[in-house]
């Protein structure tokens, strides 16, 4: 057993499948992946370069179209915007940009730009993202000071629920796939970092 990489807590065998072994933390019932079985940076990149990256096919424009309205609807072509592990193809960016949007792109094996850091955003995006932070307490500790007073952080990510068996659920079988959260889970983020005002719709998380 270790401790739970989001809030520190103990943590508890939940699962062992074909991916490794999985722990479930007692506190923000995150569940994770035990870190010997993550993939190297080499690896990962490899699986990530294997996705459907063109930012022009409507079925990946289709899968990320709800983000894209919750950000539209929430933050007007003045604010400055992040998509933070934007990857290869950074569709949510190219949509809006295409409204006129202005956003910057950062992600760690494609758009290594760490002038990000040094700036403030009204709006950060995390596009099925925040299941591959191998240190979720060290990105969101990173993440939401970088948020102006009234900014926002627009999660796209399937949460796990108690109705889910979770040795079936295809979302754990993407090897880079490393950490999932549930209500709960974002509950507690939301207390951690004083956003009581979360919301969640199906995929998509504002915090």
């Amino acid at each position: 057993m270790m401790n739970c990489p989001l809030c520190n807590s103990t943590s508890f065998p939940f699962h062992k499948g074909s991916l490794g072994e999985y722990e479930r933390c007692d506190t923000c019932k995150g569940i994770f992946l035990l870190p010997q079985y993550h993939l190297s940076k080499d690896e990962e990149k490899k699986r990530y370069e294997k996705h459907n990256n063109n930012v022009e096919d409507p079925r990946y424009q289709k899968f990320v179209q709800p983000l894209v309205d919750a950000i539209m609807n929430n933050c007007s072509k003045e604010h400055q915007g992040l998509d933070y592990g934007c990857g290869e193809g950074p569709v949510v960016s190219y949509l809006l940009e295409k409204e006129g949007y202005d956003i910057d792109l950062y992600d760690p094996l494609f758009y290594d730009e760490k002038t990000v850091f040094r700036r403030d955003y009204d709006y950060i995006i995390l596009s099925e993202v925040m299941e591959h932070f191998n240190s979720p307490k060290k990105e969101f500790e990173t993440l939401f000071p970088m948020l102006k007073p009234k900014g926002k952080i627009f999660c796209l990510t399937e949460l796990y629920h108690e109705n889910i068996d979770f040795s079936k659920w295809h979302y754990k079988n993407d090897e880079t796939h490393v950490f999932f959260y549930d209500i709960k889970t974002i509950s507690y983020i939301s207390k951690k970092f004083k956003r009581p005002n979360f919301e969640i719709n199906g995929r998509l998380t504002i915090l």
